[in-house]
């Protein structure tokens, strides 16, 4: 047993209070934990649920995305939930099965960081064109005054239109 590191030695009760804590904790339902636990109804479940409110309240805070702690990084949630369109995913799933769009917080924020670069990109070659644009405007007016002006010496009664 100190080989392993544990002080407290391993019985089936305490395998039994931490798989039901897991299960619990990942968002399985009663029922599932009753028929995996063999047992013929949940009233055993206070007794070896061994979680407390501020585990949960982690838990909650890792499906959103908003922690990232290696204490919850084991437990995942049993489904994920579309943060757009509210359509419920499998645990596998990557993109939402109505929407399309990631399911993970932090593939969101690169996607919109990828926008955001785009369209600087976009803003800066607009800008270098509007000013080329500019130019050329500027220059088609002088070559045009410099015409009006060579027609004039030629012929002063017309203008050029």
């Amino acid at each position: 047993m100190a080989d392993t590191g544990f002080m407290k030695p391993i019985t089936g009760y305490s395998l039994k209070r931490n798989g039901v804590t897991y299960r619990r904790l990942r968002g399985d339902s009663d029922v599932a934990i009753q028929h995996a636990a063999r047992w013929t109804s949940t009233k055993q479940l206070n007794t070896y649920d061994m979680s407390v409110a501020d585990d949960a309240f982690k838990i909650e805070l890792s499906k959103r995305g908003l922690i990232n702690d290696g204490v919850v990084e084991g437990v995942r949630p049993a489904s994920k939930t579309c943060g757009f369109c509210q359509t419920v995913n499998g645990v596998s799933d990557t993109l939402c099965r109505t929407c399309k769009r990631p399911l993970d917080r932090q593939e969101i924020e690169r996607e919109a960081r990828e926008c955001e670069t785009v369209l600087m990109k976009d803003r800066k070659e607009r800008e270098r064109l509007n000013e080329e644009l500019n130019d050329l405007r500027a220059r088609f007016a002088d070559i045009t005054r410099m015409l009006e002006g060579q027609r004039n010496i030629l012929a002063p009664n017309r203008s050029i239109r």
